[in-house]
């Protein structure tokens, strides 16, 4: 019998499509929890640690935060100085966006990719910009969504850019669409335990060329991303849910539970049961 308290959802203050506010010299923590918004993290002056689905890093001045929907996250912070942004998915026109080269739905599938930009003195300047033009408009009393719509466009795609850019590597434009789109279907179908042969398929595809593509732009193959896309919500199931675990194996598309727990020890070298009962005691301390 599983007695684990479910983990809380935050929901949009009121019935709100965009919501903008300064974080004003905020210290304590927040414990884990997951939205079902989008959330902006603008960072200025911050000391304290941010855990974003199992991994921990160092909440620094001058960095952007992107938590996608349904993402687990918690914040320690000693101080923290900024703006929180977040919007419904419903806010921005994703399907208009995914025909950009930049795509702000793949920006919060950061499950593959660091979930943060560092502002730097060079591309610092435009994110100031489009920002300030942002919560001036919000804080209107005649605010025109469409204007924020584009300023919150405009900041995200710069993002994605820079997010792809970063680290110093040159993604190949097309390797990094197909890419893009594979990470959207997986985040649709990961569930159905659907082959690589399907991906490819639906991306007009040769397994042969995705892979190609996910190995030059992620350094992973196709199933290695799949198998860390499910184990990713086994664990946000484990540590954050009542179910058992035969009921998670069913919820994430295994027919034999068996399998699943050989699964996840392959992946973690733990079992889904040690997992649950380490992650409960050091949640509790």
């Amino acid at each position: 019998m599983n007695d684990q308290t479910p983990l809380p959802t935050h929901e949009l203050w009121a019935a709100s499509l965009l919501r903008i506010k300064p974080l004003d010299i905020y210290t304590g923590s927040e414990p884990s929890h997951r939205h079902n918004f989008f959330l902006i993290l603008v960072l200025r002056e911050v000391v304290g640690h941010h855990q974003i689905d199992f991994q921990e890093y160092p909440l620094s001045k001058n960095r952007i935060y992107f938590i996608g929907v349904g993402q687990v996250h918690a914040l320690q912070a000693a101080s923290l100085e900024g703006w929180l942004i977040a919007f419904d998915p419903a806010f921005l026109d994703t399907q208009e966006l995914g025909a950009d080269p930049f795509s702000a739905a793949t920006l919060f599938n950061n499950w593959q990719r660091q979930p943060y930009i560092d502002l730097t003195p060079d591309n610092a300047p435009a994110f100031e910009a489009l920002l300030l033009l942002l919560v001036q408009e919000y804080e209107r009393e005649d605010a025109c969504p469409q204007l924020m719509r584009n300023y919150l466009r405009a900041f995200l795609l710069n993002a994605e850019r820079i997010s792809n850019t970063q680290g110093g590597v040159s993604i190949p434009s097309l390797a990094q669409t197909y890419t893009q789109r594979l990470q959207e279907l997986i985040e649709q179908h990961y569930t159905r335990q659907q082959p690589v042969a399907f991906y490819a398929d639906q991306l007009g595809l040769s397994s042969k060329r995705l892979n190609d593509y996910t190995r030059r732009t992620l350094g992973k193959s196709v199933t290695q991303l799949l198998h860390h896309r499910l184990l990713v919500e086994s664990k946000r199931l484990l540590l954050y849910s009542t179910l058992t675990v035969k009921e998670i194996a069913y919820s994430i598309g295994f027919e034999d539970p068996a399998y699943f727990s050989r699964f996840f020890k392959k992946q973690t070298t733990q079992y889904p049961e040690r997992f649950r009962q380490e992650g409960t005691k050091s949640t509790a301390q």
